[in-house]
This record gives structure tokens, C-alpha cells and sequence, in this order.
């Protein structure tokens, strides 16, 4: 008996595990950016420059582990920088990714995202024209090369009938010309990461937070979950209830009909159910 039951938790232990693992997954690879939600309920009253609004967004990040890697290793293209996953908002680094995949020039693209930066947080102020200042924030988001191009290219147009013409501006132009699509052959890279990743930082404050906080409403998961529980036990201990009740009239009427066609229509149906 003991040997059973020490088996039964062992299996239990890979079962749970990869569980665990799935609900990772699900969680960090929605369509829904989880910190984006936190900022929206911290800043219902808006935030007044793109700088305010940055560093909120890198406080819930870096408390919820999205400036770390997803797990304790990684198999990457060796195209990917290493310091891929500190690049965020999650769209902005969703962008680099395709980016970095057609043009395989991860030296180009991190200078251009680099400078990206400093001109949209440096620049807010400045005297570029507004119609520029619109497509260095386009090009933080492009879907792929060919957009980033033809961005790049309405960017030299307005930038020669600005009055004021920014070198910074121009080095970005300059970068995005000299990309050019890749087909060269890729090899893998295995980075190990140790504790300091997305998925330990996850499971280790899931039991010291209770949960964290909805995505919603800003409360507490813990209690959410509390007050499902409540219903949830209810409804399972009348099926518990009704079950039991049902199992012994059955047997009942399996024993007042021994033998009988009931009986076996009974058996009948009870193995097809099982």
C-alpha cells in the first residue's frame, strides 16, 4: 500500500511540474501585455511625456521580471543580441525580433534602437518637426524591414524641408538605408541564465505575493480566488453528495434485481460510461 501511494506522488511530482510550466507559457505568451495593464491602471490620469510614461512602464517590468530571460536556459539564433530582453515596451521588442530575423544585423539595429531612444526621450522638447517626431515613434513598432524603409524614406523627405535639421535624425536615416535582407546561414546559441529569469521570479513570488494582483482591476488575485473557492467547494461537495446518492441506489437496485435484465442493463451502461 505505502509502495502505491509513494509511486502515485511521484508521478504526481513531473505531472504538476509541467503543469506549472504550461501555465508560464500561457501567461507570458497572451496576446495581452501584462505590464502595459499595470501601467494603464496606475496612470488612469495620464501621463504628461513619453518619459513619465517609460519609466512606469520599466518599474512593473522589472518587478514582474520581463527585463530578465523567460526561462533558465536559452537556444537562440546567434543573430539575437544578449541583451535582447532588457528592450522593451513587449511590441518594441516583438518589432526588433522580426527585424533582427530579416536583416540578421544586430550591431545596426541596436544602434538604431539606441538612438531611437534618445531622440524620442531626449528630443520631446526639441525643435523637430511633428510629423517626424510621429515616425521615430512608428519606427520603435514597424512590422518588418519594408516598412521600416519606407518610414526611413518619408523621414529624409521631411527632414530636408524642416528648418531645423538634427544630426541624430540623420544617423538614424542613414542606418535604416544601409539594412539590407539576409539569407546567411544561422547557427544556434545556448545561453544558461541561471535563477536570474523571468519563470523563477514567477514561481517564487506566486507563493510570497499570493498571486499577485488582477490585470482588471488592481486587486489583490489572492481574494479573487478566495471568493471563487467559496463557490467552487459548494458545487463540488452536492456533486460529491449526489453522486454518493446515486452510487447507492444503484447498487441497490443491482441487488433487488440480481440476475435480472435491469441489473445487467445497469452493468451495462456503467462500464460504456467508464
Amino acid at each position: 500500500m505505502w509502495r502505491y501511494a509513494l509511486k502515485r506522488v511521484l508521478l504526481m511530482l513531473p505531472t504538476l511540474g509541467l503543469i506549472i510550466v504550461l501555465a508560464f507559457i500561457l501567461q507570458s505568451y497572451s496576446s495581452k501585455d501584462e505590464v502595459e495593464s499595470l501601467v494603464q491602471l496606475d496612470g488612469e490620469r495620464g501621463y504628461s511625456s513619453r518619459v513619465s510614461y517609460m519609466k512606469s512602464y520599466m518599474v512593473y517590468a522589472k518587478k514582474l521580471g520581463y527585463d530578465r530571460p523567460s526561462f533558465y536556459f536559452s537556444i537562440r539564433p546567434d543573430y539575437i543580441p544578449d541583451q535582447i530582453d532588457r528592450i522593451l515596451p513587449r511590441v518594441k521588442n516583438t518589432s526588433l525580433r522580426k527585424l533582427l530575423k530579416e536583416t540578421q544585423n544586430k550591431e545596426a539595429l541596436m544602434s538604431l534602437n539606441d538612438k531611437l531612444n534618445h531622440s524620442l526621450d531626449e528630443l520631446e522638447t526639441h525643435r523637430l518637426n511633428t510629423n517626424l517626431k510621429k515616425l521615430l515613434a512608428k519606427m520603435e513598432i514597424v512590422k518588418d524591414l519594408q516598412e521600416l524603409k519606407s518610414l526611413g524614406l518619408k523621414m529624409e523627405r521631411y527632414q530636408q524641408e524642416a528648418t531645423y535639421q538634427d544630426s541624430e535624425v540623420s544617423e538614424i536615416s542613414s542606418i535604416i538605408s544601409d539594412l539590407e535582407y539576409s539569407n546567411m546561414l544561422v547557427f544556434p546559441k545556448i545561453a544558461w541564465h541561471g535563477t536570474h529569469n523571468r519563470f523563477h521570479l514567477w514561481f517564487s513570488d506566486g507563493f510570497k505575493t499570493g498571486g499577485g494582483v488582477s490585470l482588471t482591476d488592481g486587486t489583490s488575485a489572492s481574494n479573487k480566488v478566495y471568493r471563487a473557492m467559496k463557490w467552487t467547494l459548494a458545487m463540488s461537495i452536492i456533486t460529491l453528495i449526489l453522486i454518493s446518492v446515486g452510487a447507492l441506489l444503484l447498487s441497490l437496485l443491482q441487488v433487488h434485481f440480481r440476475d435480472g435484465i435491469l441489473e445487467k442493463l445497469i452493468t451495462i451502461k456503467l462500464y460504456a460510461i467508464y
